[in-house]
């Protein structure tokens, strides 16, 4: 990967953790902030890759009525909120009872980046063979 779709990647890589983190925020879904400032990239040879803690998709994607979640998680939740321990119950009947809705914080966000990054990627594609062609063109 040449240096300047190497550096457009990792720009783009970090706009994007931060337009999640702001979504995160922006709908005052962060009690601890665990979720939010687990959101890495992560750029390699050829491909980028978010991370994100194991709950996040749950978050992004929401929860189906029907199953208890995990308490540990909502214990903290409860905790960091200044709420009593005895509101994790609560919230996991509430779960089981109603499901969560999706937040999509993740999957909106990578959706709109990609098509800001489409473009980007095209003129670095187009500089990067238009100075190769011109190399080859140059040797005798």
């Amino acid at each position: 990967m040449n240096e300047e779709l190497q550096a457009i990647l990792n720009r783009w890589g970090a706009d994007t953790v931060v337009a999640m983190q702001a979504i995160l925020t922006a709908q005052r879904n962060v009690a601890t902030g665990n979720l939010r400032n687990s959101i890495k990239y992560k750029l390699g040879a050829d491909f980028i890759e978010f991370t994100m803690s194991e709950y996040g998709k749950i978050v992004d994607e929401g929860r189906s009525p029907g199953w208890y979640a995990p308490i540990a998680p909502l214990k903290k939740w409860a905790t960091a909120k200044g709420l009593p321990v005895a509101a994790a119950y609560t919230a996991r009947a509430a779960i089981k009872k109603r499901g969560l809705r999706p937040k999509r914080f993740f999957t909106t966000v990578i959706e709109q980046e990609i098509a800001e990054l489409v473009p980007l990627l095209e003129t670095s594609i187009v500089q990067f063979f238009g100075d190769r062609i011109k190399i080859i063109n140059d040797q005798p």
